[in-house]
C-alpha cells in the first residue's frame, strides 16, 4: 500500500521479511546427528600356510585345522560385532529424533510470539522513527490534518488528529518535537496498525488513519503461517555378509593347503602374476618400439619430400634462403593461432606452385621462433585437401579460438581461380573446371572467420586469382577474368587482409631464394625490415616498394600486393 502517488511503502515487503526470519530462527541451532555410520566388516585375508622343514605331517594338519577354525570364528564375530554396532546406532538414532521433534514442537509451541517479535523487528526496520509533518488545523473540526511519514523510508499516510482549539497553537507550534508511537496487532493472518499515538508538549493525543474520525485497525500487511516440519535421521540398514560363502571359501582354501603338503599354495598365483607382467611388459616394449619406428619414418619422409621439393624446383637444399628470425615482443604467445597452407603439387596438367611448400616452411618457421607459437597452435598442411581446409576451417581452428582474446594468422599459399563473382582457393583434390565446386570460396574463408570473434586475423592469401600462374594458364582454354579483391566491407573491424596482387596480375616467385616474392618480402618486413614496429600502413607501403621492385626488376612485370583492413599493431621489435 502507497500513500501519495509514487511513493513506494516499505510495509510491502513485512510478510517476506517475516517469514525469511521465522525461517531463520526454526532451523537455528536444532541438534545433529554427527555420529557415523558403522561400514561393512572386512574379512580377514586368507593366510598362506606351507610345512615347516622340522614339523610333522599330522603337526602340519593340526596347525591347518586351527587357523581355519579360527578364521571361522573370526568371521562370525566380526559379524556379530557389526550387528551390535548397528543396534548400538540405530538406538541412537531413534534417542535422537525424539530429542529433535521434542525441540521441534517447543519451536512450535513459541512461533506465534516469535512472529510478532519478529514483525516488531521488520516494522521498525523499515519505519524507524514515526513523524508528523504538514499539520494543517480546522477549527470547526477540532482537529488537525497531517502526513504519518518514517525517517529514512518513503513511506507516508494521511491522519487526523483530534486537538481541543485551545491546545491547538501550542501543538501546532511543538509540531516538531513530537513523540509518535505507531502500535500495531495481529488479528489472524492481518498486521493491523491499531492505534497512533502522538506526545507533544507533555500531552498526549490519539490520531486516526485517513481524513476521517474513524479509528478503524487498517490491515498494514498479511503474514503466512510457516510449517515446522524437519525430517527423522533414517536408520541404518545393515549389510550383513554372506556368512554360507565366506565359510565354504575358508574350508576350501584350508583343504587346498592340507592337501597339497610341502607346498605353497600362494606360489602358482604369483608364478600367473609374473608371468603377466613379464606379457604386459614385453607387449608395450613393443609397441614403443613401433612408435619410434613410425617417427623414424615419418621424419625420414618428411626429409625426403622436401629434398624432392627443391630438386622438382631445381633448386639444391643448399641455395633455399635460410632464415634466422629475432623473437618478437608477443605478450602471450599460447593466445596466437596460425593456420598455414602450401599447396604445391595439384593433379595431372595442372603446373605446380614451385615454391609453396618453402613459402609455408618458412611461415611455420616464423610462427616458432619469431612469434614463439606452441606447436599445438600451429596447424600446418602441404598439399591440402578440399576435406582438410573445411577440417581446419569450421572444427580445427574454432577449437583453439577463445572469443575476443585469441589473435589468428591464416596463411595460404598456392593456385587460386576466378569462379563466378568470387574467387576460389584450389585445394590440390580440385581442378579449374570445377572450381566452383571444388574450390574453396574466398569469401566463405573470411566470413568464417569473421565469425570466430577472435581479437586480431591476419589472412595472407599468396595466390593470384586470373587463372593464370607464373608457369602458365592453369587451363590451356583460360583467358584472363579479373576477379576484385574482397573489399574492405567483407572484413571485421579486426581483420587485416593480404594478398599477393592486383586482380589481373600474376604473382611472381623469385629463383634465387626458392620462394615466392610476397612472402620472401612479408617475412623480411615482419622480422623488422619494415621497422621495429609494423602496423597494416607500413607493411603495407613496405610491400608495395619491395615487391613491385623485385618484380620488375626480375620478371619485368608489375606486382602490385593488397594490403586491407583498419590501421592494426602486427608486430613489434
Amino acid at each position: 500500500m502507497s500513500g501519495r502517488t509514487g511513493t513506494i511503502d516499505p510495509l510491502a515487503d513485512v510478510s517476506e521479511a517475516v517469514d525469511a526470519k521465522v525461517r531463520a530462527w526454526l532451523r537455528l541451532g536444532l541438534p545433529e546427528f554427527s555420529r557415523i555410520s558403522p561400514g561393512k566388516p572386512i574379512v580377514p585375508p586368507l593366510p598362506v600356510l606351507s610345512k615347516g622343514e622340522f614339523e610333522t605331517t599330522v603337526a602340519f594338519q593340526e596347525r591347518v585345522a586351527r587357523a581355519e577354525q579360527d578364521r571361522a570364528e573370526a568371521i562370525r564375530a566380526l559379524q556379530r560385532n557389526y550387528e551390535r554396532e548397528i543396534r548400538e546406532y540405530d538406538e541412537a538414532v531413534g534417542k535422537f529424533n525424539v530429542e529433535l521433534q521434542a525441540e521441534v514442537e517447543q519451536r512450535r509451541k513459541a512461533l506465534p510470539g516469535m512472529r510478532t517479535r519478529f514483525l516488531s523487528e521488520a516494522i521498525t526496520e523499515r519505519l524507524g522513527d514515526p513523524q508528523i509533518r504538514e499539520l494543517r488545523y480546522d477549527a470547526d473540526k477540532r482537529a488537525f490534518s497531517g502526513r504519518l511519514v518514517a525517517a529514512g523510508a518513503p513511506f507516508e499516510r494521511a491522519i487526523t488528529l483530534p486537538v481541543p482549539i485551545d491546545k491547538a497553537p501550542l501543538v501546532k507550534d511543538q509540531a516538531s518535537a513530537a513523540k509518535t508511537v505507531v502500535e500495531f496487532r495481529m488479528n489472524g493472518p492481518r498486521l493491523l496498525m491499531s492505534k497512533i499515538s502522538v506526545s507533544v508538549a507533555g500531552l498526549s493525543f490519539d490520531a486516526t488513519m485517513g481524513e476521517g474520525k474513524s479509528a478503524e485497525p487498517v490491515t498494514v500487511a498479511t503474514v503466512r503461517d510457516i510449517p515446522l516440519s524437519v525430517p527423522d535421521v533414517p536408520k541404518v540398514r545393515p549389510q550383513t555378509a554372506d556368512i554360507e560363502a565366506l565359510m565354504q571359501e575358508n574350508r576350501r582354501h584350508f583343504a587346498s593347503i592340507a592337501s597339497g603338503i610341502g607346498t605353497d599354495p600362494g606360489l602358482d598365483d604369483l608364478r600367473r602374476r609374473e608371468a603377466d607382467v613379464a606379457r604386459r611388459m614385453q607387449e608395450a616394449e613393443q609397441r614403443l618400439a613401433v612408435a619410434a619406428e613410425r617417427e623414424r619414418l615419418l621424419l625420414s619422409i618428411r626429409t625426403q619430400e622436401e629434398h624432392l621439393d627443391r630438386l622438382e624446383d631445381g633448386r639444391t637444399p643448399a641455395t633455399v634462403k635460410q632464415w634466422a628470425f629475432r623473437p618478437a615482443a608477443v605478450a602471450d604467445p599460447t593466445n596466437v593461432v596460425a593456420v598455414i597452407i602450401g599447396n604445391r603439387s595439384y593433379g595431372s596438367g595442372i603446373p605446380k606452385v614451385r615454391f609453396a611448400a618453402n613459402d609455408a616452411r618458412a611461415v611455420r618457421q616464423f610462427s616458432e621462433t619469431a612469434l614463439r607459437l606452441p606447436k599445438e597452435n600451429i596447424l600446418f598442411e602441404l598439399d591440402a585437401t578440399k576435406g582438410t581446409m573445411e577440417g581446419i576451417f569450421k572444427s580445427r581452428l574454432p577449437n583453439l579460438v577463445e572469443r575476443g582474446k585469441t589473435t589468428v594468422l591464416v596463411y595460404y599459399s598456392g593456385h587460386g581461380i576466378p569462379a563466378g563473382d568470387d574467387a576460389r582457393l584450389m585445394p590440390t583434390d580440385s581442378r579449374p573446371d570445377t572450381a566452383k565446386v571444388s574450390g574453396y570460396s574466398r569469401r566463405e574463408l573470411i566470413e568464417q572467420l569473421a565469425q570466430l570473434g577472435a581479437n586480431q586475423v591476419l589472412i595472407v592469401l599468396d595466390a593470384c586469382f586470373t587463372g593464370l600462374s607464373a608457369d602458365g594458364p592453369l587451363l590451356a582454354s583460360a583467358k584472363p577474368i579479373m576477379v576484385r579483391p574482397a573489399g574492405e566491407a567483407a572484413l571485421g573491424p579486426n581483420m587485416v587482409l593480404v594478398s599477393a596482387s592486383q586482380a589481373d596480375e600474376t604473382s611472381w616467385a623469385d629463383d634465387e631464394s626458392g620462394m615466392s616474392m610476397l612472402t620472401l618480402h612479408l617475412l623480411e618486413g615482419l622480422s623488422g625490415s619494415a621497422g621495429r614496429i609494423v602496423d597494416t600502413q607500413v607493411l603495407g607501403a613496405y610491400l608495395a616498394s619491395t615487391v613491385d621492385r623485385h618484380a620488375r626488376r626480375e620478371w619485368n612485370q608489375p606486382q602490385h600486393p593488397q594490403v586491407i583492413g583498419e590501421n592494426r599493431v602486427l608486430v613489434t621489435y
